[in-house]
């Protein structure tokens, strides 16, 4: 899969919970990138948690393992989720 497929599977949702199994998401703005039935890949949206927070001034935050990324660069962040899918083994690098 090249990384122009991998963001036209794009889905942009208004609940992360169901996608991310994460109770925290519940009611959390952003986009899915089903690859795989449950892959559970996403970027999460600015939503009013961030309010008063450092990431406030940012548009999107993804999170993987331990390590997390803000930007207002959904390009950039798609990126490192697609990097990361291949790594893990979801899809062969097209």
């Amino acid at each position: 899969m090249t990384f122009r497929e991998f963001q036209s599977l794009r889905r942009e949702v208004i609940d992360l919970e169901p996608i991310s199994g994460c109770d925290w998401h519940k009611g959390v703005p952003g986009f899915t990138y089903e690859v795989v039935i449950g892959a559970g890949l996403h970027i999460e949206k600015n939503n009013d948690a961030w309010k008063g927070t450092p990431a406030e001034p940012f548009a999107y935050m993804l999170v993987i393992a331990n390590n997390d990324w803000l930007s207002n660069d959904l390009t950039e962040l798609e990126r490192k989720l697609y990097v990361f899918a291949i790594d893990e083994g979801y899809f062969p690098q097209g």
